[in-house]
């Protein structure tokens, strides 16, 4: 490169020196590929063709272009090519070297255009050979016009002049985005979009593209694709209708478009100021406010409740059309409603089965700075606490209304509401022995206490007692036990104790014992009973075990047989002679019996004599009591 600056340093002085008849001549041919370059950037190549017209040779020849309106890329041909600032300049360079008479060479310079159009100016210096440079062809002036789609027209209309014109909430807003590329661009458009930033709640209601484009939406992005659009097109609209968003006082909203296209090189193009389009509107809109209040947040069961439902219209516009309501929570019934407006009365719903709802209408509601009234509204509605809690709620108030545009608004609630109901609650137990042997006694303890939130009125204990027993402390005449124990304050307890006996029993048996405790509020309300009951096992309980008659005469004997009496269900007897012989093994109790007729287990008589028995029966507490004895047989 130091070379050829040098060489052009040589060149200015001798410029106009040289024998022009002894010098060779050039000529200088260009051309570009591809044709027409396309602009944005995208690569094209610019083709420079030296011809030596002689009458001589060149020893040595350069050439170099400046570079305008273009990026370089790169250079090929030559001994060797470069790209350098010469006099304030980029100047592309290639050193041809030695060119004889009658021949050519071509250089190739890479650029990258940029929207409009690109220039050269390439010129030749060389050297014949005879002393410094001397001589030079004159610079050969030439460009290209460079294509690219330029949409001519691009706007974006609504149909509502701003100002002085406003939407309300949920108005339809239209607008109209009409563009096309007549008598501007200079190359097909593919791949051409618009889109519009949607501004928060306005929410979309319809898209409609251009004949055979698409359109969808991404985010808070509504995006159209017309495909490729063709120079001198013909003007084009898409259109986009949105609900105008929701807002309290009144306010200026943008919507922003934009587009954007490709080249036939993939480049986006963007076309300066003609880029984004940003339309206003301006919106106002009817509000309401509700605040629900309650007049005590703990009452008792058979009280009343009442509830206060106050609106009013913050925003700049009427609120039209009004229902506010009130579904009234489980454990409550309605008393009265009433509105503070003589034509507006409350409505009431439902059942006790499916619940109840309280409702008012009201036509306007209007700004609190407009003049107008009402501007406030005041809804009570009382309730009796059917429930026992112990709570009740939470529970809202609503309200449906229109702006004056007749657009439905969202739907205007209440914090939630909840209050304690305040009842007495009673805890009751009772707890006795297991088991009761028979005709013996056994004494039961009942408790009742008040862990409820409120004084028990009447509290009453009752018990049954169960078959088989009968009362011995306090004694009654039949089989239920009642104590009055009266008021019992909250936290307090009672305890009353029930002695029973049992009859004597033949068998042994289960039977339980229920008792229950129950009470009223301060309202004469009576609260839920509660019971509780003992499983009690009745042992039957005999005497003795007794054998007779001794001594035992088989042809005496009532019936012929030595009687065992007094035996529980399970024993057995067996018979032995006074040597530790067994005779018979007796069992099968029947009513507390076993007979012997005097036979042994071959059921033949047995001789007369001293026998010894033992008495084998199951004990109270498991296993199994022995008791053994003897006795004498005659015959």
């Amino acid at each position: 490169m130091m070379e050829f600056r040098g060489i052009l340093a040589a060149f200015a002085l001798v410029l106009g020196g040289a024998d022009a008849l002894a010098q060779p001549s050039f000529t200088i041919d260009q051309s570009v590929s591809p044709t027409p370059p396309i602009g944005g950037e995208c690569p094209f190549s610019w083709d420079i063709t030296v011809t030596n017209n002689g009458p001589t040779d060149a020893t040595s020849v350069w050439v170099c272009d400046t570079i305008q309106a273009q990026v370089y890329l790169g250079c090929s041909g030559g001994l060797s090519c470069g790209r350098d600032i010469v006099m304030g300049n980029p100047i592309a360079w290639w050193d041809v070297g030695p060119l004889a008479a009658g021949s050519s060479a071509t250089v190739h310079l890479l650029v990258a255009a940029y929207y409009t159009c690109s220039s050269f100016e390439p010129m030749v210096i060389f050297d014949d050979g005879t002393g410094p440079p001397n001589g030079y062809a004159g610079a050969l002036s030439g460009g290209a016009e460079v294509v690219n789609p330029v949409p001519s027209t691009f706007d974006a209309t609504i149909n509502k002049a701003f100002p002085p014109d406003m939407y309300v909430s949920g108005e339809p807003v239209k607008f109209q985005v009409t563009y096309n590329l007549s008598g501007a661009g200079t190359d097909t458009a593919a791949n051409f979009r618009i889109w519009d930033t949607i501004p928060a709640g306005a929410n979309v209601l319809r898209m409609d593209p251009a004949p055979g484009g698409t359109v969808w939406t991404v985010g808070n992005l509504v995006i159209w694709n017309m495909g490729d659009i063709p120079i001198a097109s013909t003007e084009n609209t898409v259109t986009l209708w949105v609900a105008a968003p929701n807002v309290c006082s009144a306010a200026i909203v943008n919507s922003d478009f934009s587009y954007a296209s490709e080249n036939r090189c993939g480049k986006t193009v963007i076309s300066g100021p003609l880029q984004l389009k940003s339309k206003q509107y301006a919106v106002t809109n009817a509000g309401i406010t509700i605040n629900k209040s309650i007049d005590r947040t703990v009452a008792p069961q058979g009280g009343m409740v009442t509830y206060t439902i106050d609106i009013t219209n913050p925003c700049e516009s009427s609120a039209l059309n009004i229902t506010v309501w009130d579904s009234l929570p489980a454990g409550t019934v309605p008393c009265a409603s009433t509105f503070d407006s003589a034509s507006n009365s409350g409505t009431v719903w439902g059942d006790s089965v499916n619940g109840y709802m309280v409702a008012w209408s009201l036509d306007a509601l209007y700004h609190v700075g407009s003049g107008w009234t009402p501007t406030t509204a005041t809804m009570d509605f009382t309730v009796s606490v059917s429930g026992s809690g112990p709570t009740v709620g939470p529970n809202r108030a609503y309200a449906d209304f229109t702006n004056k545009g007749g657009y439905w608004q969202s739907r205007a609630s209440s914090g939630p509401r909840t209050f304690t109901v305040m009842n007495p609650f009673l805890q009751f137990s009772m707890t006795g022995p297991s088991s009761v042997a028979g005709g013996e006694s056994a004494t039961f303890t009942l408790t009742v206490k008040n862990v409820g939130t409120d004084t028990a009125f009447g509290v009453r204990i009752v018990d049954t007692i169960p078959a088989y027993f009968y009362a011995v402390d306090p004694v009654v005449s039949g089989s239920v036990v009642s104590w009055d124990i009266g008021t019992l304050d909250i936290g307090a307890s009672v305890t009353v104790t029930l002695t029973i006996k049992s009859v004597r029993q033949e068998a042994n048996r289960t039977v339980t014992m229920q008792a229950s405790a129950s009470s009223l509020n301060g309202n004469g309300i009576a609260m839920a009973t509660v019971k509780d009951s003992d499983t009690v096992v009745l042992e039957m309980k005999l005497a003795e075990p007794k054998v007779y008659p001794t001594p035992f005469n088989p042809a005496k004997a009532v019936g012929g047989v030595l009687k065992f009496t007094e035996l529980p269900d399970g024993s057995t007897v067996t018979i032995y002679t006074l040597t530790g012989a067994e005779v018979i093994k007796l069992s099968g109790v029947k009513n507390h019996w076993l007979v012997w007729p005097g036979i042994n287990k071959e059921k033949e008589q047995v001789a007369a004599g001293m026998y010894l028995y033992m008495i084998e029966m199951p004990a109270s507490g498991g296993g199994k009591k022995k008791i053994e004895g003897r006795f004498g047989l005659v015959r």
